[in-house]
């Protein structure tokens, strides 16, 4: 009875150890902070679920600061092609074509830059999500430890088997908790995938456009009338940039945060198991 129960309050740390450290770091995250790995490791079983969350949170990391390079990208860009439009304004027409086509891959370019601003938002939303989240587990822990601590005072010796089974369903309460939690992580790195491949289509497709664009300051461009239409559209293309320079300005490096207030737990060499993570068959 006593080994079953030190076995379960161990367990039961080790799990506190993982909660706490997995609502740090999503904190960190709703707060903006594009590095909020969690660097103290778990006991062995749940170490795989903190390599996920890290390597979670660097590939957003990553792909944001790929989006935000590429919103500066197609600034110069388009502020390159207003130069070159304004001095090239009524003169003849003989490259209209080739203006059509970069102006075109400009538009296609802008729509690909609003659909990763919005899954860039969905990730966000998901990991915001999963912070509140956090509360049940982080209670069911808390209960659990209060029933150890009850049945370490009475006074009659080894704890029941009423006891006992109470800590059991408090311990599958936890794990369960534990698994829900899996689900958002992976549905944060299904949105990373995403925004991965995306990005770099859209590397690929800013470098295209800025030959193009570099090949038509060179030339001379198409009538006034025209003109004035792609000028109408980089007004609007200008305006989208600055939109998404101001949602993703709200995740920002930062250099230093305090570790969590509680002092880790030591790993249990002789735990072993796979940790909880969902797999898609």
């Amino acid at each position: 009875m006593i080994r079953d129960r030190d076995r379960n309050e161990l367990e039961l740390r080790h799990m506190r150890t993982v909660v706490d450290a997995l609502d740090g770091g999503l904190r960190r995250f709703a707060a903006g902070d594009l590095n909020a790995a969690v660097n103290t490791p778990f006991p062995a079983p749940f170490e795989g679920m903190r390599r996920d969350f890290n390597r979670g949170v660097g590939a957003l990391g990553g792909t944001l600061d790929a989006l935000v390079g590429d919103a500066l990208v197609l600034r110069s860009e388009s502020d390159t092609l207003r130069n070159a439009m304004n001095e090239s304004a009524g003169k003849d027409a003989e490259d209209s074509d080739r203006l059509s086509r970069a102006a075109a891959s400009i538009g296609l370019m802008s729509q690909h830059l609003r659909e990763q601003k919005t899954r860039a938002q969905h990730a966000a939303t998901i990991a915001y999500n999963a912070r509140l989240d956090m509360r049940r587990p982080k209670e069911a822990v808390a209960a659990a430890l209060k029933t150890i601590e009850a049945m370490g005072r009475k006074p009659d010796g080894p704890a029941s088997k009423v006891d006992l089974e109470t800590l059991s369903l408090g311990t599958e309460q936890i794990g369960r908790e534990l698994d829900a939690l899996c689900l958002y992580l992976d549905a944060l790195n299904d949105q990373l995938g995403i925004l991965s491949e995306t990005a770099g289509d859209q590397a690929e497709m800013a470098s295209s456009t800025s030959e193009d664009v570099k090949d038509v300051s060179r030339a001379r461009h198409a009538a006034k009338l025209k003109t004035d239409m792609a000028t109408l559209a980089l007004d609007r293309m200008d305006r989208q940039i600055a939109d998404i320079d101001r949602k993703a300005g709200r995740f920002v490096r930062v250099s230093a945060v305090a570790e969590p207030p509680h002092d880790p737990a030591p790993r249990d060499p002789g735990a072993r198991g796979s940790h909880l993570r969902l797999v898609k068959s």
